[in-house]
């Protein structure tokens, strides 16, 4: 008897799932899921409007930061030295003999990079840093049933840099 409650409560933690705890959004299929416990109702989009909000809260105009995108394609760790809406500087320390700049060199590049993919993704998973509504990461799966249309990019680190 011991042995049947035991693969039981096994089965029923398997089917249940665990979440992880961690300020993450995972859109899949075009739907929106409010998230459990907050009385209003929180979607992928407002809660992306909501880190825009705190990214410019932050007043960070003045900033460098380090991106790693890993995808089906060339090897990116991008360092980009940011003022205002300018590229002071970038470096892909991943490919230094790489001379083509990326797609995304703002953090405002990368929030539209989640706009897009969550109105065009079947899956999209995105952490927001809590307090400057930085993107953390963001994961795509555009179709779920496809192979090597996903990409993934992992800010590594957001350092706010002196006003010129």
């Amino acid at each position: 008897m011991k042995t049947l409650t035991t693969i039981l409560t096994a089965g029923l933690l398997l089917l249940t799932g665990c979440g992880s705890g961690e300020d993450t959004d995972d859109h899949t299929t075009g739907r929106d899921r409010p998230t459990e416990g907050i009385t209003e109702v929180s979607t992928p989009h407002t809660r992306l409007l909501e880190a825009k909000e705190r990214w410019a809260d932050s007043d960070t105009t003045r900033y460098e930061w380090t991106y790693e995108r890993q995808c089906f394609c060339p090897a990116l760790t991008a360092r980009i030295d940011v003022d205002g809406d300018t590229v002071v500087s970038w470096k892909n320390l991943a490919d230094r003999s790489d001379d083509h700049p990326p797609e995304i060199l703002t953090m405002d590049d990368l929030f539209d990079q989640v706009e897009t993919a969550l109105n065009e993704s079947e899956k999209v998973t995105v952490t927001y840093d809590p307090e400057t509504g930085a993107v953390r990461r963001l994961s795509v799966d555009h179709l779920m049933n496809a192979m090597d249309d996903e990409y993934s990019y992992r800010v590594k680190r957001v350092v706010p840099l002196a006003v010129r």
